[in-house]
């Protein structure tokens, strides 16, 4: 008894607070915490606990959904929705960070990938941005412009090898591009060699 007069002057108005409407979200920990403890003192049936048992019970429904979400690679828009679902549900669910964090990764990655596809880019910042969208999840609808651009880039720079660089040649073809032609001129000992690195 003196335990449940206890926790009906510091915890009950400890979890009204976090269940009121002007309060920030409290986290998933602290209300299931001050739940189990209520049910252990058979204060289950109190308006609060209610209350914040349906709040959990949202919340872990809201975690399953983001999980699957992501297991399906739903598009960001989808993904933006279950944050703002997160928003409503009074409680910070245990999925919600790292779902903004992934949402936010995403939009920084859209705006870098629209700049690669509209303007010049290296085939390294394609690969880049493509390995990017995998640990981000973005759509495959979304990445497939950039795997064309990518395959392109390297089909470009296949066709340019075997144009510009001789069979056997140690450079590359950015290497012997920006030279004059007569990086292997001269040959281990001194002496003139009879190939030259590019076929230009």
């Amino acid at each position: 008894r003196l335990a449940t007069q206890r926790w009906l002057l510091t915890r009950r108005p400890e979890l009204s607070v976090a269940i009121s409407c002007c309060a920030a979200r409290p986290s998933l920990a602290l209300l299931r915490e001050l739940c189990l403890e209520a049910e252990e003192l058979s204060l289950g049936e109190l308006a609060e606990v209610v209350e914040a048992r349906a709040r959990l019970a949202a919340a872990e429904a809201w975690d399953v959904k983001v999980e699957e979400a992501i297991r399906c690679r739903d598009g960001m828009a989808s993904l933006a929705n279950l944050l703002d679902e997160a928003d409503q549900l009074g409680v910070v669910p245990l999925q919600e960070a790292s779902l903004r964090r992934r949402v936010n990764n995403a939009s920084s990655w859209a705006a870098r990938a629209a700049g690669a596809l509209e303007g010049p880019t290296t085939e390294v910042e394609l690969q880049e941005l493509l390995a990017q969208a995998e640990e981000s999840s973005v759509p495959q609808a979304d990445r497939d412009p950039l795997i064309e651009k990518a395959a392109l880039a390297t089909w470009w720079r296949q066709r340019a090898n075997a144009v510009f660089v001789k069979e056997g040649c140690r450079l590359t073809l950015a290497e012997c591009l920006d030279g004059d032609g007569h990086y292997e001129l001269a040959t281990e000992n001194g002496g003139w060699a009879v190939h030259l690195a590019c076929s230009f």
